[in-house]
């Protein structure tokens, strides 16, 4: 679990972390996850229903699946 990447399926999720946490940064860019970019599994926990781990295969550039969401 340490080595996964936090990700969210719900942008709204994600915002409000940015807002709680505002050393992360205020960016939440959205994508699409596909076999192929590595595992994936859903994490979610009481506060963070939508919470998912993505552990990227090392071949895998973690920033082409993704773009700026527009609702930041």
């Amino acid at each position: 679990m340490r080595r996964g990447l936090s990700v969210f399926r719900d942008g709204a999720e994600a915002r409000h972390l940015t807002r709680i946490f505002p050393k992360l940064g205020s960016l939440v860019f959205r994508g699409e996850l596909v076999p192929q970019h590595g595992k994936i599994k859903p994490t979610p926990t009481r506060d963070r229903p939508t919470h998912t781990t993505w552990w990227p295969y090392p071949s895998v550039d973690r920033a082409q699946p993704f773009c700026m969401d527009s609702e930041t």
